[in-house]
């Protein structure tokens, strides 16, 4: 007994710690169990007050949005009624930022909750385009605009300036109106003044005839059948004055005639004169004067063992290109350029700044006279400095066969860089290209058809009286000028030009013919000055103006 005592009792404690541990741990479990549930709840709430945040920020962004737009109307319809209180230079600013969101359409939420609102930025819109399509004028009659200036961002005009403005064009007009209106009485008490005094004069008038006796009318009856004899003998003048006018005339009609065959003569011994003049002209230029020009520097340098492929000394540098041809001359004794032209040569190769290859083209003498290496190069329209100027009249016969081919020695020069100042339009008669000839002009060319005495051929009478003018006033523009003349024929040996071999022996076709055809690239040829100079002839005004 005393056993089973001693081993419940030592079992008791044992028990008793057991219990304390599961009171312990259910304790625990149910605490860990609660601060997880309140946790929990706690960051849900957290979650949703984020939520709710955010909804109402963006709700805050588009009621400001909003805000703004009513904000830029009450600033747009302020801006535009006055000034007198106006906005600071910063609300201008927001003023200008505002108005970009509306021409934009950002200035509203995105938010369908407003779509609504999309109609009235629609007329605000709208009314912003009449505001400045609006239009009125102050008393000088200037226009006044409400157009919104970037510069200033704000209308150029408000409607409180305007309506100052218009008040004094009222005043201004009123002033008008009373003028007239005191000027229009006064016509109508003149007029009624008038009147009265007509009237007075007709009753005196009246009342003088009433007591003209019996005598007075017989005197009248007799005025009265002496202005119907004179009547009569003043018509029996005027038939014989018409008659005599008639005759007259007639007689005038004979003598304009007359006159008209004198001036058709006098025109025939001007043209005669004209011809001759310019057959003189041509006389005087036929022999070498353009070869005094000829300058030594440039020359052959180099040429082959066949005599045919020479080098020259001008290259890309001294504005030459391929196509470009020369007139070949000797050295003289004296060290100096002979102005007898030996051959010619064209440029087919350009290969350094001052080096071309070439090709001869023709040579007069290969036996007595052979292109060598030394001898010079030249061509009266090429310049390694300057671009060369001309002017051309005449017919330009290329081929021998008497047709004019203008053009195509005009698109020729051009491409070689020379300037057109003038030349005698074939299909009208008339000067064309500015400047006309001026003292920069370097060279006339007379062409063909001006050293016949008889019309060229292919022009009607009555133009013969536009060509001489025309013919007249280049010559006369060289004279003045100083610029020297030189025959056709001359001027493309002295430039080395390809001609038919036979061109220079035959000598001018005897039958010329102007061509009627305008230009076939459409349009005279344009005078064009270099790009450099062009814009210095434009930045001249405006340094003049600095000044």
């Amino acid at each position: 007994m005393a056993a089973k005592a001693i081993s419940r009792s030592s079992s008791s404690p044992k028990s008793e710690s057991k219990q304390g541990l599961v009171v312990t741990l259910v304790f625990f479990i149910l605490a860990t169990i609660g601060l997880g549930v309140s946790t929990y709840f706690g960051f849900s709430e957290q979650e949703t007050l984020r939520a709710d945040k955010e909804k109402s920020d963006a709700t805050l962004k588009n009621e400001t949005k909003l805000i703004d737009f009513y904000r830029f109307q009450s600033m747009l319809y302020w801006t535009y009624i006055s000034t007198v209180n106006g906005f600071k230079p910063e609300d201008l600013d927001i003023y200008e930022g505002l108005r970009a969101k509306v021409e934009d359409e950002t200035i509203l939420p995105k938010d369908a909750k407003y779509d609504p609102n999309k109609e009235e930025l629609k007329l605000v819109k709208t009314r912003m385009d009449m505001l400045e399509k609006m239009a009125f004028k102050d008393a000088a009659d200037k226009d006044l605009t409400l157009k919104f200036d970037k510069t200033t961002k704000k209308p150029s005009n408000t409607f409180d300036e305007i309506t100052t403005l218009q008040s004094k064009r009222y005043q201004a007009l009123k002033e008008r109106f009373d003028k007239v209106e005191m000027e229009k009485k006064e016509a109508q008490e003149a007029e009624k003044k008038s009147q009265d005094e007509l009237a007075a004069f007709k009753a005196e008038i009246n009342k003088k005839f009433a007591g003209l006796t019996d005598t007075a009318k017989k005197e009248f009856s007799e005025f009265t059948t002496l202005r119907d004899q004179l009547r009569k003998q003043k018509d029996e003048l005027t038939k014989a004055l018409t008659t005599e006018k008639t005759e007259r005339s007639r007689e005038n009609e004979e003598f304009t005639e007359k006159i008209a065959k004198l001036e058709k003569k006098s025109r025939d011994k001007d043209i005669e004169i004209t011809a001759l003049a310019d057959q003189l002209v041509l006389t005087k230029t036929k022999g070498n004067d353009i070869g005094k020009n000829i300058r030594p520097d440039y020359k052959i340098v180099s040429i082959d063992r066949t005599g045919l492929l020479p080098y020259i000394n001008v290259g890309h540098g001294d504005r030459v290109n391929p196509q470009d041809t020369f007139s070949i001359h000797g050295i003289g004794t004296d060290g100096r350029p002979l102005p007898e032209i030996k051959g010619s040569l064209e440029v087919i190769n350009v290969v350094g700044e001052h080096l071309s290859q070439c090709k001869v083209l023709t040579v007069k003498d290969t036996n007595k006279d052979p292109i060598l290496k030394g001898d010079v190069v030249y061509n009266p329209t090429w310049n390694p400095n300057s671009r060369k100027r001309i002017a051309i009249m005449g017919i330009i016969d290329l081929t021998g066969d008497g047709k004019d081919q203008i053009y195509e020695l005009i698109a020729q020069l051009e491409r070689q860089g020379v300037l057109v100042d003038a030349y005698l339009d074939p299909a009208t008669l008339e000067i064309r290209n500015t400047p006309g000839i001026s003292p920069k002009t370097d060279l006339l060319i007379i062409g063909d058809g001006i050293d016949s005495v008889k019309a060229p051929r292919g022009i009607i009478n009555e133009k013969m009286a536009q060509l001489t003018k025309s013919i007249n006033e280049m010559r006369q523009a060289a004279k003045e000028n100083g610029v020297s003349s030189v025959d056709l024929r001359k001027y493309l040996e002295m430039s080395g030009y390809r001609v038919p071999k036979n061109y220079y022996e035959m000598g001018p076709n005897p039958n010329p013919v102007f061509t009627n055809k305008p230009n076939p690239k459409g349009g005279a040829p344009v005078n064009k000055e270099e790009p450099a100079k062009e814009e210095a002839k434009k930045a001249e005004p405006e340094e003049k103006k600095e000044k």
